[in-house]
């Protein structure tokens, strides 16, 4: 009489089992981790030429004051600032060590900021100061310098004015940020939606305003004005 044959519990059933298991996993923990990864490093490339606009202000400004402390005291002329200033830009910028994850624009291309889709602004001077000396001007502090303009162009100069506030580049989501501009002396301003200047600061303190760039500067530029 033959013996019955051995019975062989079923495996594909079990492997169901293991896979639906893994692909609880991967659901509940690896995919959400990665989809916030992933939007962190969207929302940080986003952000990050912002960042390094505010430098590329507070370099332009100290290189406007460099540039007048060698030829006796007098800013430049407003029809050839950048290329009068260039090489105090060069040498003002700060250091690559410092700058973090940011990046300065470079010096022989268009000055001025990226918004988060990439379109440039422009970086003018306040032709009213054009050769002026500096100890002319009365309030250094309030005196704008340096602003932003709504598109890039080489040695851009003209009166300032305060600037539209619905009008300035944009933020994530399509919201405008409000323009950037720097005083004579001080720390560089944006302005909110109140009309309220609020200082942009560069070193290891969070401003009070809506860009904080914890990276510490080559220098005592950017504190908060009391």
């Amino acid at each position: 009489m033959e013996s019955p044959p051995t019975y062989m519990p079923p495996r594909k059933k079990s492997n169901v089992i293991v896979w639906v298991i893994i692909g609880g996993v991967l659901g509940c923990c690896v995919l959400p981790v990665g989809l916030i990864g992933g939007l962190g490093f969207w929302g940080f490339n986003k952000i990050k030429d912002l960042g390094a606009c505010m430098f590329n202000y507070q370099d332009a400004q100290k290189a406007m004051l460099k540039y007048a402390s060698a030829h006796g005291g007098k800013l430049p002329n407003a029809a050839t600032w950048q290329d009068d200033i260039r090489e105090d830009f060069r040498a003002s910028m700060t250091p690559k060590q410092q700058l973090g994850p940011f990046q300065e624009m470079s010096p022989d291309g268009e000055w001025g900021c990226k918004d988060p889709d990439g379109v440039m602004s422009g970086m003018a001077f306040n032709s009213d100061l054009s050769g002026k000396k500096l100890g002319d001007i009365k309030d250094q502090v309030t005196t704008i310098m340096i602003f932003e303009t709504a598109h890039p162009g080489k040695n851009l100069h003209e009166s300032f004015k305060q600037k539209d506030f619905e009008s300035s580049p944009k933020t994530i989501g399509g919201a405008p940020r409000g323009w950037i501009q720097v005083p004579v002396n001080g720390a560089p301003l944006m302005i909110s939606k109140s009309g309220q200047t609020v200082p942009i600061r560069t070193g290891n303190q969070m401003s009070s305003g809506p860009i904080d760039i914890q990276v510490k500067s080559s220098s005592g530029d950017g504190e908060e004005k009391k």
